[in-house]
């Protein structure tokens, strides 16, 4: 079997609407799809670079950032290769819970839509195909023994497909996971402590912050993620991260409305 590139006048299989990603290539000019997907690797590896010490590793769980092997929710064949690093970062980047993709066509046929202005996560599709001429002449050849080394006509292609993840239809639900354990201690001093201070906390989402009304004006708030989403470190258990993230967003909100700095 012989590796050949395709024609560039061989009809593509996948639609613009696939296809929603920009892309720097001029019309005339391909994406060279393992470039691209290399690029991305690279760019990915840098941006999570920690030094000596390794990668900053968060005290709580992040839904977003789940590493089970993607599988297609049509097919429900896993992916391979580059394509499960390529997927891994994209739906660690845009905090996708499920790893469950699909084309744009495959959604359909799932009775599914991708909604308008999502954008498609690019893996590498492979497939084989027989040119018309060696099809036309496959008759005028007597079979050969399967031994022997001899090019059978087919040949190996390798093209760019967008996919899109389960987050990013309508229509295509997947069963809730069991809800995680609590698994801090409360602590009553510290809660005590918290609680003396007047500040307002919020539970929810996958970020904590403190938000300072005198800069958007929306509120004045310590933002937190929930409680059972804290499952600790190497070097810290699930109640002192939880608590050491807490109190470290208090220390914002002091610095603003405990101890506000005096103008010279």
């Amino acid at each position: 079997m012989k590796l050949r590139r395709k024609p560039r006048t061989s009809p593509r299989s996948y639609s613009a609407l696939e296809s929603n990603v920009a892309s720097a290539a001029t019309p005339r000019q391909r994406l060279d799809v393992h470039e691209a997907i290399t690029a991305k690797i690279i760019a990915a590896i840098e941006s999570n670079a920690g030094g000596e010490l390794g990668t900053f590793q968060m005290p709580w769980h992040r839904p977003g950032t789940s590493f089970s092997i993607p599988r297609n929710a049509l097919t429900e064949k896993t992916y391979r290769g580059s394509n499960v690093l390529s997927l891994w970062i994209d739906a660690d980047e845009k905090k996708f819970e499920h790893q469950v993709w699909a084309t744009f066509k495959q959604w359909q046929e799932l009775g599914a839509q991708v909604r308008k202005g999502e954008k498609g996560s690019l893996i590498v599709k492979y497939g084989e195909w027989v040119p018309k001429t060696d099809r036309a002449n496959a008759g005028e050849h007597p079979a050969r023994n399967q031994d022997e080394d001899e090019d059978n006509g087919k040949r190996l292609y390798a093209k760019g497909a967008y996919m899109f993840n389960a987050a990013q239809v309508d229509g295509f639900s997947i069963a809730p996971a069991t809800p995680r354990p609590d698994l801090t201690v409360r602590l009553a001093r510290v809660d005590a402590f918290v609680g003396a201070t007047k500040a307002e906390f919020r539970e929810g989402g996958q970020r904590a912050f403190y938000r300072h009304s005198g800069l958007n004006g929306d509120g004045d708030f310590i933002q937190m993620p929930d409680r059972n989403l804290f499952i600790g470190t190497d070097t810290s258990t699930p109640t002192e991260s939880y608590e050491s993230t807490r109190l470290h967003e208090l220390a914002h909100y002091a610095a603003f409305r405990i101890m506000p700095r005096r103008s010279s």
